[in-house]
């Protein structure tokens, strides 16, 4: 027989949170065997009041369709380009700022197999100096 997956309301969901929130004797585990619930979903249900708000939270009825959910982000992306500016402009300095680190952590290198391969142009040591 087929096990049927159950589902839980925006209501029962925040009731749970807010219970486990009140509930610091118990852990999550214990929490979740007295609610009747997967403890990785009390987890989930949890970590997204505290990203989102109670507000905000468990906003929809289900899972979405992927391909809609991409199709809506593409929607609200249309028309923003003003807003896409300076974090352009902020990727770019990243970008250089990355370039640089790359160029010098390669000369450095080349300067350390250098000292290597020819110790009496090699740093000095406290040793070296007295």
């Amino acid at each position: 027989m087929k096990r049927r997956r159950r589902t839980f309301g925006r209501d029962y969901k925040l009731q749970a949170v807010q219970y486990a929130n009140s509930r610091k004797d118990m852990s999550i585990a214990d929490i979740a065997k007295e609610l009747e619930v997967d403890r990785q979903a009390l987890w989930a249900w949890i970590k997204e009041v505290v990203v989102k708000g109670e507000e905000l939270a468990f906003p929809g009825c289900g899972r979405r369709s992927p391909r809609r959910d991409l199709t809506s982000q593409i929607r609200s992306a249309v028309g923003t380009s003003e807003a896409l500016e300076p974090l352009r402009a902020e990727n770019e300095m990243l970008r250089m700022k990355l370039e640089r680190t790359i160029v010098e952590r390669d000369a450095y290198q080349r300067v350390l197999e250098g000292a290597v391969e020819n110790p009496a142009v090699g740093f000095t040591t406290m040793e070296n100096e007295s």
